[in-house]
């Protein structure tokens, strides 16, 4: 992931943009972990590999095992980290510097390694969310017109964009069902 850090951004945005890119482009989901000193005034934001935080179980021990849920996850605490900080550029000798945002490596023995392997393309909702935000209109668009999930999928599977071809029945599901609610909001 060294083209990262070779480049500065003028927003944070398209720093971040790009660290998700690259990774994305290497099998790995990249988001953001924390902004410091505060979420409303930074200048700095940790972002973390997307199978990071250790994973808690909320089964219940007191539950007869075969009566338990058997809860898995993707989480393996990954201590992957990347930090993009606001960083002074030396235009020239007589130019002012520039403010602009800065990918780096954290100082840290174990940031700089994920603990899996990179991940099949669109194997977490990260990877999968640029293709659906894509074709969110069209999507609700076609279900409207009464073309059934499935056959939504089917066609989004011929797209010619691979990151359209990533997105799942679920996700499919998922954003019709986020629309009715949004709709049945709207309605007083």
């Amino acid at each position: 992931m060294d083209p990262v850090f070779s480049r500065s951004f003028e927003t944070w945005e398209a720093a971040v943009a790009h660290v998700k890119e690259v990774g994305k482009a290497n099998g790995y989901d990249l988001v953001i972990h924390s902004k410091r000193p505060r979420a409303n005034n930074f200048h700095t934001i940790i972002m973390r590999c997307g199978k990071g935080r250790p994973y808690i179980s909320w089964a219940k021990g007191d539950v007869h095992e075969s009566k338990r849920r058997k809860t898995t996850t993707q989480k393996t605490g990954c201590p992957y980290r990347i930090k993009v900080r606001l960083c002074e550029n030396k235009a020239g000798a007589t130019a002012a510097p520039v403010k602009v945002w800065c990918p780096e490596r954290v100082d840290s023995d174990n940031a700089g390694q994920h603990n899996h392997p990179p991940l099949e393309p669109g194997a977490t909702p990260g990877l999968r969310k640029d293709g659906l935000s894509k074709k969110t209109a069209e999507i609700i668009f076609a279900w409207k017109c009464g073309i059934k999930p499935p056959q939504i999928l089917k066609q989004l599977q011929n797209d010619p964009d691979p990151d359209v071809r990533l997105i799942t029945r679920s996700d499919v599901y998922n954003l019709l069902r986020r629309h009715r609610r949004d709709e049945q909001e709207l309605v007083p």
